[in-house]
């Protein structure tokens, strides 16, 4: 279901990515995307209990391998940022990056006890 390449950017951001921030979830809606945007802070947090319970597979692959899939969200809530910031005021037509900041409620562990 998920495409394997990562960074493709545009185009080719897997689908589920997308509608991850097309949902209705309260921590990363597109309202508060489009929010983030226009007050100039181009950021959006992600708690990692709501993904799991919105797309486990994706918390998952976040868990794992976390620099891949945290640049498909990046890029995915760029998409959705264009979209809900659309039109945007003259001399501001080209589209900031995006940060997503990951949040969880998880014990924290020591980087000598990640394998």
């Amino acid at each position: 279901m998920r495409s394997g390449g990562a960074g493709s950017g545009g185009a080719g951001v897997p689908q589920p990515v997308i509608s991850l921030f097309s949902a209705p979830f309260p921590a990363y809606s597109r309202d508060e995307l489009k929010r983030h945007y226009n007050l100039g802070e181009y950021w959006v947090e992600v708690e990692m209990e709501d993904l799991a319970s919105f797309d486990e597979d994706l918390a998952d692959y976040l868990y794992k391998q976390p620099a891949e899939h945290l640049q498909l969200l990046e890029e995915a809530a760029k998409e959705v940022a264009d979209e809900v910031t659309r039109p945007r005021p003259s001399g501001e037509e080209v589209l900031q990056d995006i940060q997503v900041m990951l949040k969880s409620d998880a014990s924290p562990s020591s980087i000598r006890s990640l394998k």
